[in-house]
């Protein structure tokens, strides 16, 4: 929408912190999805001193893609200590992670304790390079894999800035 210099009241968040709402946030037809925008905040203390700050950001509607490239589906594994695997977005991945669950007790793997104990999904941060394409290593995936004559969930997560997430 337009600028209409019109003035939204804050609301209280607690302590220090204030928000405003406003009933063209929600509308889906108030923003152009990819476009850049840039919000402005006044805010003014009772003596009408002031400070202006300005925030661009772009609206986003598109969720990531995230794939496994490391190992292939529905294929029988005689070791494993990398898990790899691919994401994208159309602005920008925020972040990647994984869960593996072993269908002998449906728990994921925890690499903190290396077992499989967590409640599922039980998501592990990875890290990315530039292109967001996502690694883990852990040795003791393969100790706990060869533990077990069982099959094994995989899935990918990734994260974008504008908070979408795709398994």
């Amino acid at each position: 929408s337009t600028f209409d210099n019109s003035c939204l009241p804050a609301i209280s968040a607690g302590g220090n912190a204030y928000y405003v709402t406003h009933a063209s946030f929600t509308n889906a037809n108030a923003f152009d999805p990819g476009r850049a925008y840039t919000a402005t905040i006044v805010v003014k203390d009772r003596a009408s001193n002031g400070v202006t700050k300005n925030q661009a950001f772009t609206y986003d509607t598109t969720e990531p893609t995230t794939g496994i490239v490391q190992p292939t589906g529905s294929q029988p594994l005689n070791g494993l200590t990398t898990v790899t695997g691919t994401a994208s977005d159309d602005f920008a991945v925020f972040g990647t992670s994984f869960s593996l669950r072993s269908l002998k007790n449906d728990r994921c793997f925890d690499p903190n304790t290396a077992f499989f104990t967590q409640n599922c999904p039980y998501w592990v941060a990875t890290t990315s390079d530039s292109s967001a394409n996502w690694t883990f290593s852990d040795g003791n995936i393969n100790s706990r894999l060869g533990e077990s004559n069982t099959w094994y969930v995989l899935l990918s997560r990734a994260a974008d800035v504008a908070g979408k997430v795709a398994v």
